[in-house]
């Protein structure tokens, strides 16, 4: 969770279409409550830790370990966490991801990228993720969660550095993918895939 008053506008835009944060509400956009109380959003994102003075949360006792205490400070480690870096091979496009409803978005998220409609052409060889699809989300438990990061995981980015201005990797597919970064889109950065540069895409 976070205030500015000039928050970036891709992250802005993320958190608006899973419901984190309400559109129509300008004061939202400067006061993110973060993903708290969106525990898959967090597998999602990256989230490995939480720390926290409060552990009455009873999501926590079932998707968190204890591992250590500071103070009055507990350590959390989620026990569904996703590498950074992470890859897809369905897709759907931005407009039919708005036709879900917003409860179901999230879970559809752990199956398909989304992708604006207008760069479809740039993610080639991606599988078309089929709306009717989305009921399958109503019966989202605990075996379809770890199935579904499992699957995620396959071809995942493994880091070998990370730093303010470069982040360098190797991940080995035998398909299309597309590889889902948890950061806001920036101008300034560039994508280097087999030693030359591709287009990126973002939400």
């Amino acid at each position: 969770s976070s205030y500015n008053s000039w928050s970036q506008m891709h992250f802005i835009n993320y958190m608006r279409s899973y419901g984190v944060i309400n559109k129509d509400n300008e004061y939202e956009s400067r006061w993110i409550p973060g993903l708290i109380n969106k525990p898959f959003m967090e597998s999602l994102n990256n989230v490995k830790y939480i720390m926290t003075k409060v552990t009455n949360n009873p999501m926590w006792k079932m998707s968190h370990d204890s591992l250590n205490k500071f103070g009055d400070v507990v350590v959390l480690k989620s026990k569904f966490d996703l590498p950074f870096g992470y890859t897809y091979d369905t897709y759907m496009t931005q407009s039919e991801f708005e036709k879900i409803s917003m409860g179901l978005r999230e879970f559809v998220s752990f199956s398909s990228c989304v992708i604006k409609d207008e760069e479809v052409a740039n993610a080639p060889g991606l599988k078309h993720y089929n709306l009717a699809d989305t009921m399958l989300a109503r019966t989202f438990n605990w075996d379809t969660y770890r199935a579904s990061l499992n699957n995620l995981r396959k071809d995942s980015l493994n880091v070998t550095l990370f730093s303010e201005k470069k982040i360098t990797g190797t991940a080995n597919v035998s398909e299309n993918k597309v590889m889902y970064l948890s950061f806001p889109w920036d101008k300034g950065w560039h994508l280097i895939v087999d030693g030359k540069e591709v287009e990126k895409l973002y939400l």
